[in-house]
């Protein structure tokens, strides 16, 4: 991936995750719950505004005259995505590697915790012995007795959770990132295919005298 789309990518994931954070200080609760939409909404705002019509050709317009509608040709068709195997492909390739990005950036601070691993001590043991089995289902090999480990509120404090709550929290939200990455694949595809939709069949354009 090159390295601009790299950057841009890591600059929506930054921006989503700080709205989510608005989010969370507003509305209570972790800022993991409030990503999805947060992300959503900086992607939407990262879009550009204008759009080309494929099948007018160029219109020449006078100010001041009426408008009309352009009459319906056989040359458009609505709803129609006219690009090649190759092109799609390759559009295919792209949006599956911006996914992958998104995934890791996405999945960054927990790949991050996993790394560290957390020990398994009485302030973990606080918050139910289901919690932590669910924790070890989840994201097996997290959990340790290992004493040479950082336990739950270390880990909490180093990464920024404003309590062992809300690191607990975190972790049960994990979700396996297959289906993320796809959710991802999907967004940047259809965002992608959209530039090549032909337009409607019935297009409001300035009517000229010749």
């Amino acid at each position: 991936m090159k390295t601009s789309r790299r950057a841009f990518l890591a600059r929506l994931m930054t921006e989503a995750w700080a709205l989510a954070r608005q989010g969370a200080q507003k509305f209570g609760g972790n800022a993991q719950l409030y990503f999805a939409i947060a992300l959503r909404l900086v992607w939407q705002d990262s879009r550009p505004r204008t759009v080309w019509h494929r099948g007018l050709g160029n219109q020449f317009v006078l100010p001041g005259i009426k408008k009309r509608l352009a009459p319906r040709t056989s040359k458009v068709k609505e709803s129609i995505v006219d690009i090649d195997k190759k092109t799609l492909r390759a559009i295919k390739k792209e949006c599956r590697e911006m996914a992958r990005e998104m995934t890791r950036e996405h999945y960054k601070l927990y790949d991050d915790i996993w790394w560290d691993r957390i020990r398994i001590d009485s302030a973990l043991y606080d918050h139910g012995k289901e919690t932590i089995r669910e924790i070890n289902q989840r994201m097996p090999n997290l959990l340790t007795h290992d004493p040479t480990i950082s336990p739950l509120d270390i880990v909490s404090e180093r990464y920024g959770f404003e309590s062992t709550s809300a690191l607990v929290e975190f972790l049960l939200a994990y979700t396996p990132r297959g289906p993320v990455e796809e959710r991802f694949f999907e967004q940047f595809l259809a965002e992608r295919l959209g530039a090549y939709e032909t337009p409607a069949t019935q297009t409001e354009v300035d009517e000229v005298p010749f």
